[in-house]
């Protein structure tokens, strides 16, 4: 079953998340899990920060709806609009806007100073120093945000289109897709194409933890012969355009 809003407790990096379904029902069962929480820390002696940590609805749905709030040991959560969770940022209306945005702002730094010692520094290394410090931050969590907004697509490509330029000292009118193809740099979009394979491939063989490979089963047959569809993959149902787009469908 799809649900339309997600509520997620943050504490730190420990989180607690219902799909709700009906949000008076679903936030008191969260209220009782975070009674019981807190009573376990209080018996491990482990004190969770009540400042620290933020309750975050998950929902592209225009009318807001006001939820009973959340407490931890008598004390109200404060809400947020956006949480960043191991280098991703997500946001009330799942965007990945502030996502993408964040990436380039950690990859500028090192950007910015390669591009003041561009005329010092052999062009070999110039592209080691990209491939190496810069494009894993422009990279980073792509096979989630590859269904972002065309515009936001073409904001990274024209972030690497720059980049490209001004680690080999074009002039201004030189074409992109031909500089590109004499120093052998793949497009961002086919990166991001070929790294969703690779995970593909990882989360097929089982390389992956068991919650992410049961998120594809293989379609198998009944009988004792070796078909062709033994090695189909089956999805559940996609009701939403939005689901299309992640990351399994695609």
């Amino acid at each position: 079953m799809i649900y339309d809003q997600i509520y997620i407790f943050v504490c730190g990096q420990h989180h607690l998340y219902e799909s709700l379904t009906d949000p008076l029902e679903d936030t008191e069962i969260m209220n009782n899990d975070l009674e019981l929480l807190n009573a376990w820390s209080k018996q491990q002696t482990v004190k969770f920060s009540t400042a620290n940590s933020t309750q975050l609805i998950i929902t592209r749905k225009t009318a807001r709806i006001n939820y009973a709030k959340l407490q931890l040991d008598g004390t109200e959560i404060k809400s947020g609009e956006t949480h960043s969770h191991l280098g991703m940022i997500f946001t009330e209306k799942f965007s990945w806007e502030s996502h993408i945005q964040d990436r380039v702002s950690k990859a500028a730094p090192t950007l910015n100073t390669l591009f003041m010692c561009t005329c010092i520094i052999p062009r070999i290394v110039k592209e080691n120093i990209y491939t190496t410090f810069i494009r894993r931050f422009l990279e980073y969590g792509c096979t989630n945000y590859d269904n972002c907004p065309l515009y936001v697509s073409n904001y990274l490509k024209r972030i690497t289109e720059e980049c490209c330029s001004g680690i080999h000292r074009c002039l201004q009118n030189t074409s992109h897709t031909a500089l590109m193809q004499e120093i052998t740099w793949s497009p961002i979009t086919p990166r991001r194409n070929y790294l969703k394979l690779s995970q593909l491939h990882n989360i097929i063989s089982g390389a992956c933890p068991p919650y992410v490979n049961e998120l594809l089963r293989l379609e198998r047959s009944d009988g004792q012969y070796e078909l062709r569809n033994n090695s189909k993959l089956k999805l559940s149902r996609i009701r939403t355009e939005t689901y299309r787009k992640s990351f399994l469908p695609s």
